[in-house]
């Protein structure tokens, strides 16, 4: 089944690759084109996945393809775009001080970030190998979508040094940045983890939880 959760990809002024101006129609040719990819991506390598399977599935022409998008890497990194995971709640969660209750505060934010992640699982996780790789596209990428998260937690850490939970003379940006490191990779195996037995996914996120508590000086 295909992948529904992806906003439209085209604005109502974008231009397909020949220049011309994508109407309803070209928007959902490019939906399925993405959608198709995603779901070929759940068990096909970025490298190995050819533009002839996206359009078979996706039911058009390898020809279509080429109107909208360069390759496969391009299309991604155009879905990218309409995938972030970091909504308004998550930046509130991030930012807010947690002083009253840190475990609550803590679970509630871990929970919301790994929810949101798992909605575009297969793009991160495509996008994530690519950056590690060197593919400075999906380097940018993956720095993009993480932005708006290292300023929200930034917030938080900030006001752990100003109450000296936390080193003074420790990096702001770096110790936001571990933070988010620690939950991308709580949510690439959120899925994957043992349902029961050490280190299922909900003892994750619970160990994820306490982690950040104890980075955040609560």
């Amino acid at each position: 089944m295909m992948n529904v959760g992806i906003a439209e990809t085209a604005q109502p002024d974008t231009r397909n690759l020949n220049g011309q101006r994508i109407g309803p129609k070209g928007q959902r040719t490019m939906r399925r084109l993405i959608d198709a990819a995603t779901e070929l991506l759940e068990t096909t390598g970025l490298r190995d996945l050819n533009v002839a399977e996206v359009a078979r599935l996706a039911g058009t022409s390898p020809a279509t393809f080429y109107v909208y998008f360069e390759g496969v890497p391009e299309l991604v990194l155009e879905a990218l775009k309409t995938a972030p995971h970091c909504d308004a709640e998550l930046r509130e969660l991030a930012s807010q001080d947690w002083s009253d209750d840190p475990h609550k505060h803590a679970t509630r934010f871990v929970n919301r970030y790994v929810d949101l992640w798992q909605r575009h699982r297969t793009l991160y996780l495509v996008r994530n190998l690519a950056a590690e790789e060197g593919d400075s596209r999906f380097v940018e990428a993956r720095s993009n979508v993480a932005r708006p998260m290292l300023a929200a937690l930034s917030q938080n850490v900030d006001r752990s040094k100003s109450c000296r939970r936390i080193e003074t003379k420790v990096s702001t940006f770096a110790v936001a940045a571990a933070i988010v490191m620690l939950l991308e990779r709580v949510s690439s195996l959120d899925r994957i983890a043992p349902v029961s037995g050490d280190g299922n996914a909900l003892e994750l996120r619970a160990a994820a939880a306490f982690s950040v508590t104890q980075i955040l000086g609560y």
